[in-house]
């Protein structure tokens, strides 16, 4: 329970003291003194009736018990009003409290929201790029299938072509670059070169076509001008070089590659 300090306590003593006094002296109180007990009494009766409800420990009756108003009554009113109103500085404190706990645990849920929101949106942008990747894919293979299809029905001297035609597949997927670094320079300069090989091999070299990502590449400064080219293209692999004119430094980079070839 919080406690007041002395003088606090003197000070309320004292008024609820010359308000009690206000309600023994009949004679020479007036019509102020009248009041002023009728407000003492509203104020004290409403406050027994919450301390009986909540505690049950007090009789309220027991403060009149002798009709007179003595100084035995109203030193325990007093002390009564004095733990009440240190009661209700009490629940007002532990209120505050609540409600400042409250306040914080929204604000953690709203960060929780807005990171899983974000997640969300990465996750549904590469899901986009890999559903526009398969669906080009899916759409040359089947234009090769209808070409070498017409091919054949134009007759016989075409046969040969129409079977290459059948036999050429294509391959699809992603390099992520990771971290390639080069010196602040100016002019262009290979950022690095990497070896991409194939699921399955192809009978001769394939033709391949690279497609890089620029939304997915990100440069510690601005004005950076990236070049991607397929070389040293073999029937199972390719080697990736990528350069960059301008003083920057790449840090992440991502490039899309299909690769139409013979397997027959």
């Amino acid at each position: 329970m919080a406690e007041f300090s002395d003088e606090q306590r003197a000070a309320l003593r004292g008024l609820i003291d010359a308000e009690v006094r206000g309600r023994t002296n009949r004679n020479g109180g007036g019509t102020f003194g009248v009041l002023s007990f009728l407000l003492l009494v509203v104020l004290a009766g409403g406050l027994g009736f919450f301390f009986w409800v909540n505690q049950g420990t007090w009789d309220w009756r027991n403060l009149y018990a002798d009709g007179g108003g003595g100084g035995d009554n109203r030193e325990v009113l007093s002390e009564f009003l004095l733990r009440q109103a240190e009661s209700i500085t009490d629940e007002v404190r532990f209120a505050q409290r609540e409600v400042s706990s409250l306040r914080g645990q929204q604000e953690q849920l709203r960060d929780e929201a807005e990171e899983i929101a974000a997640a969300y949106r990465k996750l549904a942008q590469k899901a986009a790029k890999a559903e526009r990747m398969i669906s080009v894919a899916e759409d040359l293979d089947r234009k090769l299938d209808q070409v070498a299809g017409a091919v054949a029905s134009s007759g016989a001297v075409q046969s040969v072509l129409a079977d290459k035609l059948m036999a050429s597949r294509l391959q699809a997927g992603t390099f992520e670059c990771g971290h390639a670094y080069r010196p602040t320079e100016d002019g262009w300069e290979e950022v690095m070169t990497r070896t991409v090989s194939f699921e399955s091999g192809f009978t001769s070299p394939p033709k391949v076509f690279l497609a890089p990502n620029l939304l997915e590449a990100y440069y510690r400064e601005p004005n950076v001008i990236l070049a991607f080219e397929a070389g040293s293209i073999t029937e199972n692999k390719f080697d990736l070089t990528i350069r960059a004119a301008g003083a920057s430094t790449i840090s992440d980079c991502r490039v899309d590659w299909i690769a139409v070839g013979s397997v027959e």
